[in-house]
């Protein structure tokens, strides 16, 4: 089985020799095994509640997902404060009300992970806006089985002009990037 990723040419830069007319793109990639899911716990309302590391992920992922569409000169501490901030709220209904969080500290925790995966050396290129020849953020792939989103996929042009290599990133905030 594979996924297909079909590509709209109206969002895409113009090509070197591509018509007008130019044919939606398929990219083929294999379909990797199914992640584990997530286990929540259920409070007595029957709402779900997620641990406090995947609140933290998921936060750190709205937050990055705002940043990388901002050019890298404007991603000031205060920028990335803001932003950390504003990616909070949404993520209260996740929390288990019998267990309250210190949002200040989980706060901290989130506003450090982003400012170091944007300034990591081994991160800082993939998480740039300026120089892709495409660049999406929770960028939807679908095949029979469902869909799923991928963190970040870019596009750069191939050495020769002629087409594009996409690389698909998956944020990761433990050190052991194939657990999950």
């Amino acid at each position: 089985r594979r996924v297909l990723f079909r590509s709209d040419p109206a969002t895409l830069p113009a090509r070197r020799g591509a018509s007008a007319e130019a044919k939606p793109a398929t990219v083929c990639l294999p379909v990797l095994p199914p992640l584990p899911t997530v286990e929540l716990a259920q409070s007595e309302g029957g709402l779900a509640h997620a641990p406090v590391e995947a609140i933290l992920g998921q936060w750190v992922h709205a937050a990055l997902e705002r940043l990388t569409l901002l050019p890298t000169g404007q991603r000031s501490g205060a920028r990335i404060r803001q932003t950390v901030a504003a990616c909070r709220d949404p993520l209260r209904s996740l929390a288990d009300p019998k267990r309250p969080l210190d949002w200040g500290d989980l706060g901290v925790q989130a506003e450090r992970l982003v400012q170091s995966l944007l300034d990591a050396p081994e991160s800082r290129p993939w998480l740039r806006a300026e120089g892709w020849a495409w660049a999406g953020n929770e960028v939807a792939m679908s095949d029979d089985a469902g869909t799923m989103r991928l963190d970040r996929l870019v596009a750069e042009p191939t050495p020769d002009g002629a087409g594009l290599t996409w690389w698909v990133i998956d944020y990761k905030l433990n050190h052991d990037p194939l657990s999950s």
